[in-house]
């Protein structure tokens, strides 16, 4: 019996036409957008349902990390690489230490869902 995990299944809006890609690997872009993985990337997840005909339609995809609720140490713009403060907060960064990806814009202390990606490198 084929089952789905619905708590790695998630969707953002597509960046381009995905249909006919099922099953490849996919980023989130900064726009906060599900695209193709291109060369020498790190995969946040793999396309799950190849209806995502146009930009902006969501697009399903099973991620390798959890989505979770985290608060927000400053202004986070969608699709930043997240790093943790010195209080517990997530805030973005461009440095190392990325622990995951921001699945929605907020402001500081917000809480706001995360795609927690241990070990996910700086963006190229």
């Amino acid at each position: 019996m084929a089952t789905e995990n619905l708590d790695c299944i998630y969707s953002l809006p597509a960046a381009a036409d995905l249909s006919g890609n099922e099953g490849q690997p996919i980023v989130i872009n900064t726009s906060g957008q599900v695209a193709l993985a291109g060369a020498n990337v790190v995969p946040h997840g793999h396309l799950h349902n190849p209806t995502a005909n146009a930009v902006g339609v969501p697009a399903r995809f099973v991620h390798h990390g959890k989505v979770v609720r985290a608060k927000a140490g400053g202004a986070i713009t969608l699709g930043a690489r997240l790093a943790t403060h010195a209080n517990g907060y997530a805030v973005a960064t461009t440095g190392q230490n990325v622990v995951g990806i921001a699945l929605k814009a907020v402001a500081s202390g917000a809480r706001f869902p995360a795609l927690l990606i241990p070990g996910l490198p700086v963006a190229p």
